[in-house]
């Protein structure tokens, strides 16, 4: 069982109270920028096929985006009531292929 938690205190707007958070926001926004930027160069490291390619060349074969978009066009197929949604077309002629 959880703790119960202190009542909320308000932080003034004069005092040392104020003083601290103040203080304190430069070291924050500074964390958060290192942050953001690890997350920038981590996400560029990992898609840097891509995004060198201008988005040409993903992490598959030509195969695997004509499998994607047969599902994908299965979907829309179910979503608008052409298509029950235990029956795709790409596994033809194996039947119910998504049970």
């Amino acid at each position: 069982m959880r703790a119960a938690m202190p009542p909320h205190r308000p932080i003034h707007t004069s005092g040392p109270q104020l003083r601290k958070v103040l203080e304190a926001l430069p070291k924050l926004a500074g964390h958060r920028a290192i942050v953001a930027l690890t997350y920038v160069a981590a996400m560029v490291a990992l898609f840097r096929g891509p995004l060198a390619t201008g988005f040409d060349r993903g992490f598959s074969d030509q195969a695997d985006g004509m499998i994607e978009i047969s599902i994908l066009e299965h979907w829309r197929n179910v979503l608008s009531g052409a298509s029950t949604w235990n029956v795709t077309k790409h596994f033809y002629p194996h039947a119910d292929t998504l049970v």
